[in-house]
């Protein structure tokens, strides 16, 4: 009985769960389309040259803040996270919210405002003559006081600074007690919300990043440096080791310690455990024997039997690793209850990443000739995500991919040139979790 595209590529995608310790009925899992160079090993001491820091949180950003839909491959909508989040946090109206101030309570109010007017005055009146009074003192006595600060600590005005502070936080406190009487517990939280993400977008309209909610990348696209909202990866020092260490360790053992196997014996995927990959029309978009492309999606089908007795897949790694990704501190969960998510989309929380990628293949002798000519085209060969072709033996994904036929065995193996770690697919939860 052979298996299908759908069979073979859910294979796959469990295999890569069990590798990287999720749950095997993959209820979380978006695969990578095609072999995707991973840049994130900015401290790395082997990579030659190592991407920079601002490259590599490009990267993450792209991925992190781009909308999915909740399907087996990764296929972004044009949604971002950070702008569809600030607009929702523009309009969100605390919950069990009045909507509107009672008339006492907007009496209240303007009593408390005018006298936060007189005590923000007055307030600034005082430091105004103290500053002209250390001034005055520091030339009448240089050295005496060290700092504006040491002149109010040794003087009236200290006491008298402090007392207008004390008048204006009570203001404040007054206000923000009515307001959250009038429009919920949410009010200051939400103000707070609505201040940052205002203050981020004008930060992204600048040239360096300031804050904890911002960042610096280079996105790769030739245009220099951007602020964008901050994405908190994982240990980059971390994973950097990690990539140095399995370059170091690369071809020192037999067999790769992580393998996916499947043959004609293999039984058909159970989708009954999991609803996650019906969402996606493997047979018309995806193949995973394919030709015409380094990406499935703009490939053709090739022909290989799977029900053959003589066909069998191993599809190795010498290591696989998660880095976590999260949004930054613009980002309150805690304020997400009113979200609407209609299209049920998803976003990341871990990218799965794995090193020297290696595929063999054995199969009968029609399907071999059937996938040698794809080879030897200029469209080239893909088995899953991974891609090679006669012509330049690389993917357009800059993976370095080489191909060793064997007529005698019907055999191929393809296995990665390349130090390069790969992006191979990523772990996701829905936008509100």
């Amino acid at each position: 009985m052979s298996l299908d595209n759908q069979d073979m590529f859910a294979i796959y995608a469990a295999g890569l769960a069990k590798a990287f310790g999720l749950p095997a009925n993959v209820p979380s899992l978006v695969l990578a389309g095609n072999a995707t160079p991973a840049n994130l090993a900015c401290y790395s001491t082997a990579l030659s040259p190592a991407p920079s820091i601002n490259a590599a949180l490009g990267q993450i950003y792209n991925l992190s803040n781009t909308e999915m839909y909740p399907q087996g491959f990764f296929d972004q909508t044009p949604n971002l996270f950070f702008n569809d989040y600030a607009t929702y946090i523009d309009n969100l109206v605390p919950s069990n919210s009045q909507k509107a101030p009672t008339p006492t309570q907007q009496g209240q109010i303007n009593m408390i405002k005018a006298s936060l007017a007189t005590a923000t005055k007055q307030y600034s009146t005082d430091l105004t003559a103290a500053s002209a009074a250390f001034t005055q003192a520091s030339t009448l006595f240089p050295g005496q006081y060290a700092s504006f600060a040491s002149y109010l600590a040794q003087t009236s005005w200290g006491t008298t600074i402090n007392t207008d502070a004390n008048a204006v936080s009570g203001c404040n406190s007054q206000l923000s007690t009515i307001y959250t009487a009038v429009y919920g517990q949410d009010y200051v939280a939400i103000q707070l919300a609505k201040n940052t993400v205002d203050t981020l977008r004008s930060a992204m309209l600048g040239a360096s990043a300031t804050l904890p909610t911002e960042m610096t990348i280079d996105n790769g696209a030739g245009t220099g440096t951007l602020v964008v909202p901050t994405y908190v990866p994982g240990d980059l020092h971390q994973f950097s080791s990690w990539v140095d260490s399995t370059i170091s360790q690369h071809g020192n053992t037999g067999q790769q310690p992580i393998t996916i196997s499947f043959n004609a014996s293999s039984a058909h995927y159970d989708f009954s455990k999991s609803t996650y990959f019906s969402q996606t029309s493997w047979s018309t978009d995806y193949w995973f024997w394919s030709a015409g492309g380094s990406s499935t999606q703009s490939s053709t089908a090739v022909n290989v039997d799977t029900s053959s007795s003589s066909f069998g897949l191993t599809l190795g790694f010498d290591a696989v690793d998660t880095v976590n990704v999260a949004p930054g501190p613009w980002f309150d969960s805690s304020l997400m209850y009113a979200y609407k998510n209609a299209g049920n989309l998803v976003r990341p929380t871990g990218l799965l990443i794995g090193m020297y990628p290696s595929i063999t293949l054995t199969m009968d002798s029609d399907s071999y000739q059937s996938a040698y000519a794809a080879y030897n085209s200029s469209s080239g060969f893909g088995v899953g995500p991974f891609f090679v072709s006669a012509g330049t033996q690389t993917s357009s994904s800059d993976t370095t991919m080489k191909a060793t036929w064997s007529a005698s065995s019907n055999s191929v193996t393809i296995a990665s040139q390349s130090t390069t770690p790969i992006l191979l697919g990523m772990q996701v939860t829905p936008l509100v979790a």
